[in-house]
């Protein structure tokens, strides 16, 4: 079960109120993760599976906090790059693996 925990830099501290996307390539994970949230009382969470289809999501809509397991790349360019949606989208880092070697 995720709890979720007030970062100062998050737009609003109401979960209710936050749009989420969740990135995970891993189907059960991505319904776990929103379960959870929906659970905390999150009203509107979206799923991308890969980081082609997050850049795509988070182009057609504002997304408030981007929730991912393992797409360490895509964080460093959303942090980096000037072709990135938004200027500033905190990221929740999340993970139900244990091994050096699934991170990428």
């Amino acid at each position: 079960m995720l709890s979720f925990e007030y970062v100062e830099t998050m737009p609003d501290p109401n979960i209710r109120d936050l749009r989420i996307l969740i990135l995970d390539d891993d189907a059960d994970d991505r319904a776990r993760i929103r379960d959870d949230l929906v659970d905390l009382g999150s009203a509107d969470v979206a799923v991308a599976d890969d980081p082609l289809a997050a850049l795509d999501a988070m182009r057609a809509r504002t997304v408030d906090v981007l929730v991912t397991e393992r797409y360490l790349s895509f964080v460093r360019f959303l942090r980096t790059s000037h072709k990135r949606p938004s200027s500033h989208v905190p990221i929740l880092m999340v993970s139900f693996r244990d091994r050096q070697a699934d991170i990428h």
